[in-house]
């Protein structure tokens, strides 16, 4: 996941938890001062603090989901749970309690980023990498490639994001269903991406197709093309 995540009104102390919260996600957190117009389109994340002004707070929750539905909002501070209630009910998916933990709320960010991805389409094509997700078929540079389960998972949610690095717990939910952090789901999903490349080296994919992205996970390199032929075709095919 690549985006930006812009926070308002948001105390240091919250700030350093959200800064650790969002490096796994590959989130970029920027303050917005002025929560209005232009500074907010694009967002994947929106965090408000209502400890300073609850009912302003509350205002730029409305005014964001009612122009972003798509994007996530978390709410954090404020006396009591009556401000926590209240944003909720203005548009806020979760709100932060007091004293979270970083991993827990990269947990929940997780989740919510996953239930707000869009469905994978039917039919990608990058480069000459084209997949059926219906039938569960795939071919790279004309030829079938012969993929498990899990190899075709991770490939179709790759192509699904041409250009965009896609983090190993991502891949791994794609692959399995379930979601691990980081530091578990990473070795499985080396190991499968090993035996993607080969298969894609196997059927004349220029290598890397998948390019590594370290620390973060992998990309598809939309420029993935057709290897050259070895020598001895191309005299051939000159003669």
């Amino acid at each position: 996941m690549v985006g930006e995540a812009a926070v308002f009104a948001v105390g240091d102390e919250t700030r350093k938890v959200l800064e650790r919260a969002l490096e796994p996600l590959q989130l970029r957190l920027r303050e917005v001062q002025q929560p209005e117009g232009d500074s907010l389109k694009g967002l994947r994340v929106l965090v408000v603090d209502l400890s300073s002004d609850t009912e302003r707070g509350l205002e730029v929750i409305q005014r964001f989901r009612s122009t972003s539905p798509d994007a996530i909002v978390l709410a954090c501070g404020g006396d009591g749970v009556g401000p926590a209630i209240a944003a909720l009910e203005e548009g806020a998916d979760v709100h932060i309690a007091a004293g979270a933990r970083p991993a827990h709320v990269t947990a929940q960010l997780r989740a919510l980023l996953r239930r707000s991805r869009p469905q994978e389409a039917d039919q990608i094509k990058v480069g000459s990498l084209e997949l059926d997700v219906t039938r569960r078929e795939a071919t790279a540079a004309n030829q079938q490639l012969r993929l498990t389960p899990g190899e075709f998972k991770v490939l179709a949610h790759l192509a699904a994001n041409p250009g965009r690095v896609v983090s190993h717990p991502d891949l791994y939910y794609a692959m399995q269903g379930v979601a691990l952090p980081d530091e578990v789901s990473r070795e499985p999903v080396k190991v499968l991406i090993s035996r993607l490349r080969n298969k894609l080296q196997e059927v004349g994919l220029v290598s890397p197709a998948i390019r590594t992205v370290r620390g973060f996970g992998y990309v598809l390199d939309r420029r993935a093309q057709r290897a050259p032929a070895p020598a001895g075709e191309r005299r051939a095919a000159e003669g």
